[in-house]
């Protein structure tokens, strides 16, 4: 049985994923996130806010890989594009806690499932953006932290291929997607972000995306995952 640790699973992409994979049965999904929005016989919960280094650097995954699990994924979901706004406006707490969502979180999970995994075949799916290679004014934080997480991401990949370990290292960016993050980039002002407007008529027009087929969209590219070379994949 595969075992699939996502975070973010209580909303948005994260919990469509999660859902889709206990759909189709034969897996086990572990959620990470501070509320619990799925029940079922193969989801289990951990609580935790990601934004909490500490809490992330505390988890103990040999409770749940235990000897078993013919392959483990780890799809790092759980993210937010704020606070949005020009350098020089953001308050020193929100910069961090924005990084350690965004970029520490991921790391820290990364960094422990690699050196626990044992044996088994171990994915490791970052989810990235079209802002970690574009620079939109006033996501100075989101852009960074995906781009960061998307190098992380080229570098692991990297040293397996020097390893010759079983892991494989993939930045997924999921295209425009009607979640909760979308909500937020709406209600921010034009002075935050010049390009609010265009982000307020892609919802108003349905050019969104929506969670269930994007998620339909990512683990089509989990599976096919040890059998492509690309690293940057976009949906």
């Amino acid at each position: 049985m595969s075992i699939y640790f996502i975070t973010g699973a209580s909303s948005g992409l994260g919990k469509a994923l999660a859902e889709l994979i206990l759909s189709i049965g034969g897996s086990q999904v572990v959620g990470l996130s501070r509320t619990q929005t799925i029940r079922h016989a193969d989801y289990q919960h951990i609580a935790i806010d990601l934004a909490e280094p500490d809490a992330v650097a505390g988890l103990n995954f040999e409770q749940w890989l235990g000897d078993g699990g013919s392959a483990v994924y780890l799809v790092n979901n759980a993210a937010k594009v704020g606070p949005v706004g020009p350098v020089g406006t953001l308050g020193a707490g929100e910069i961090q806690r924005h990084i350690a969502l965004n970029l520490t979180a991921p790391i820290l999970l990364v960094n422990k499932l690699m050196a626990i995994r044992g044996n088994r075949r171990f994915g490791i799916v970052n989810i990235s953006s079209g802002a970690a290679t574009s620079a939109i004014d006033g996501w100075g934080l989101y852009c960074a932290t995906k781009a960061a997480l998307q190098m992380h991401t080229a570098v692991t990949e990297a040293e397996r291929k020097l390893s010759g370990q079983d892991v494989r290292a993939i930045a997924v960016s999921p295209g425009i997607i009607d979640t909760p993050m979308q909500q937020e980039i709406r209600s921010a002002t034009q002075q935050a972000f010049s390009r609010i407007a265009d982000f307020r008529a892609y919802k108003a027009d349905g050019r969104l995306q929506s969670p269930a087929s994007t998620a339909a969209k990512l683990l089509a590219a989990i599976h096919a995952m040890f059998t492509h070379t690309e690293v940057a994949v976009r949906l």
